[in-house]
């Protein structure tokens, strides 16, 4: 299982859907959510990367997910599963949806992430797994940090390439609106650009 979810690290879509597909299955829930949350998003906030099953992504609202994230953080002291029927009662609306749990995605720089599943059967089924779930949720939450700092890096060096490309386009209307002529040479000497007042120069 590890080794599967570990090939799907590349693509961190696939990586999403099987995450959430494998743990849906071990652990009978209706539906299961995979967030991020962590120092790069607001306090407040986790995003919903992704769910299975597709038909069941309005289960949960934004808002309910975000109430129960937040209580494990304020909660949370190295446990391996939070369990929604701890919750206080002013979280009634997550009382309404069955027993449901957050399981955190820990690294050594703290949670990267959290699983939440929804509707589960009973807590003996999750107790069963329990020593399943440590080593897979441990390798999950590196997979996730490293594919998160990978798309972070890609966006990164797609924002620069814009800028790049827009710095470049301005350079060039410039340079072929100018008076002044201007012509280009690499390091051989070979002409590599030159501008239309240059090639009136020599009409």
């Amino acid at each position: 299982l590890i080794q599967h979810i570990l090939e799907a690290s590349r693509h961190p879509e696939r990586f999403f859907r099987i995450l959430t597909e494998e743990i849906r299955e071990l652990t009978g829930a209706k539906a299961v959510f995979l967030a991020q949350c962590g120092p790069q998003l607001a306090q407040c906030h986790h995003e919903v990367l992704g769910f299975t099953p597709k038909r069941r992504s309005r289960l949960w609202d934004t808002a309910d997910l975000d109430a129960f994230l937040r209580w494990t953080h304020e909660h949370d002291d190295g446990q391996v599963i939070f369990y929604s029927d701890v919750l206080p009662e002013s979280y009634s609306k997550l009382h309404d949806l069955g027993l449901s749990l957050v399981l955190p995605l820990r690294t050594s720089q703290g949670r990267s992430g959290g699983i939440v599943a929804v509707g589960l059967p009973t807590k003996e089924r999750i107790h069963a797994l329990s020593e399943t779930l440590r080593p897979l949720l441990e390798a999950s939450a590196l997979v996730l940090q490293n594919t998160l700092l990978i798309a972070r890096q890609e966006e990164a060096i797609r924002i620069r390439t814009e800028r790049l490309k827009a710095s470049e386009g301005r350079l060039r209307a410039i340079a072929e609106t100018m008076s002044v002529g201007l012509q280009e040479l690499d390091c051989d000497g070979v002409i590599k650009f030159v501008n239309p007042a240059f090639c009136r120069m020599f009409e």
